[in-house]
C-alpha cells in the first residue's frame, strides 16, 4: 500500500463510477449558510449495487448528519465545510470513509464504525484525537496537513498498519512513543513535521525504529537491514551510558555520605 495522503486523483479513484454505483442526487451546489444530505436515506436509484458507494464531494455541506443506507460501502464528503461531526451517528457497513478538506478540529462524532477500513481526514484544521471512539477494523488512517502537536489518543485504533502524519506540527521524538499502543502499525509517514527537518532524515528514520521497532516503512521508503542495525546499536549505546551515568551518581553519593561520616567522628 503505498503512502500517499488523499488527492483529487485518489479521492475520484476510491468513487470511480465504473467501479460503483454513485448517489449523484447528492452531487449538487446549493447557496445558503447550511447543507447537509438529505437524500441519503431516499434514494432510490436502481443499479447493480445501490448504495454501495456515495460521493458528496465539493457541495458546500456544513453539515454530515445521519447515513441511512444501509449498503453503503465509501463515503466520500471531502471538500466541504464540514467544521463538526455531530448528527452523524456512525455506520455499520462503511469500509472507506473520506472526510479530507473540510474544517474538523478533533474526532468528536468518529465512532460506530465496526467496518471502517480506511479513514481520510488529510487537510482539516485537526488539533487533537479528541472524541474518538474504538475503531476494531482500522488500517489504514490519513492525518496529513493537520495541527497536531501531541499523539495522545491513539489507543481506539489499535489496528492500523499504515498511519500517514505528514505536514504536522510534532516536534520531539519522545510524542512518537504513544504510537506504541498501535502494535500492527507498519508503515508511517511524518514527513513535513518539524521533528524530522530538525533531525534531518535519515536520523530521524533510526530514532523513529528505536521508538517504534516494528515499521517496515518509513516516510514512504522501506526499512533496510542497516538502518534496524544501528538503531539496536544506537539504543544499546545510550542503555549503557545511562547505566554508567547512574553508576557514577551512585558512587559520588556514597562518597560524600562517607566524608560526611568521618567529618561528624
Amino acid at each position: 500500500m503505498a503512502l500517499h495522503s488523499s488527492s483529487a486523483s485518489q479521492t475520484q479513484k476510491d468513487v470511480s463510477p465504473s467501479a460503483k454505483y454513485i448517489c449523484r442526487s447528492t452531487k449538487r451546489k446549493r447557496a445558503g449558510p447550511s447543507l447537509s444530505l438529505p437524500c441519503m436515506s431516499v434514494c432510490t436509484c436502481h443499479h447493480a449495487h445501490p448504495h454501495e458507494t456515495l460521493d458528496a464531494s465539493t457541495n458546500a455541506m456544513e453539515k454530515l448528519g445521519n447515513l441511512k443506507m444501509e449498503r453503503l460501502k465509501r463515503a466520500n464528503v471531502s471538500g466541504n465545510q464540514i467544521a463538526s461531526l455531530e448528527g452523524f451517528e456512525g455506520h455499520e457497513a462503511i469500509e472507506v470513509l473520506n472526510l479530507s478538506k473540510n474544517k474538523l478540529i478533533n474526532c468528536q462524532g468518529i465512532g460506530n464504525l465496526p467496518a471502517l477500513k480506511e479513514l481520510f481526514m488529510s487537510e482539516n484544521e485537526i488539533k487533537s484525537l479528541e472524541g474518538l471512539q474504538e475503531l476494531p477494523s482500522l488500517d489504514l488512517w490519513d492525518l496529513s496537513g493537520n495541527k497536531l502537536d501531541t499523539l495522545d489518543g491513539f489507543g481506539g485504533a489499535a489496528s492500523i498498519t499504515t498511519l500517514l502524519l505528514k505536514e504536522n506540527q510534532v516536534s520531539t521524538v519522545k510524542e512518537f512513543e504513544k504510537l506504541r499502543v498501535l502494535p500492527k502499525l507498519r508503515k508511517f509517514d511524518a514527513t513535513g513535521n518539524p521533528i524530522v527537518g530538525e533531525l534531518g532524515d535519515e536520523a530521524f528514520r533510526i530514532e523513529l525504529l528505536i521508538v517504534l521497532t516494528r515499521l517496515t516503512e518509513i516516510n514512504g521508503q522501506e526499512v533496510t537491514p542497516e538502518e534496524r542495525q544501528q538503531a539496536k546499536g544506537l539504543e544499546a549505546d545510550r542503555i549503557r551510558q545511562e547505566e554508567e551515568r547512574k553508576k557514577a551518581e551512585e558512587e559520588a553519593a556514597a562518597a560524600a555520605e562517607k566524608e560526611g561520616e568521618e567529618a561528624d567522628q
